[in-house]
């Protein structure tokens, strides 16, 4: 019984893994696609912002990543703030 307990928990995992594997795939398409179809922004719009990044992470001053809803990560690059 142990084992057949076992082994449905397995499924059940590997179900949910499948699953969220799934729903990160299409996600990511998704957010591609709207990319690949967007213009060019004159100005930020801070809609469109907070749809696409989930989180920007600062490390420093030059060490910054913004993490997209689809998992995605993108470290800044640019020129060294000076004062």
């Amino acid at each position: 019984m142990e084992q057949l307990d076992d082994l449905f928990r397995q499924r059940d995992e590997l179900t949910a893994d499948q699953s969220e594997g799934a729903l990160f795939n299409a996600q990511h398409k998704m957010l591609a696609k709207f990319l690949k179809n967007e213009r060019k922004q004159e100005k930020f719009d801070k809609d469109v912002f907070m749809k696409l990044v989930a989180k920007v992470v600062v490390k420093s001053r030059d060490d910054i990543t913004f993490v997209f809803s689809d998992g995605t990560e993108i470290k800044a690059r640019g020129q060294k703030i000076t004062k």
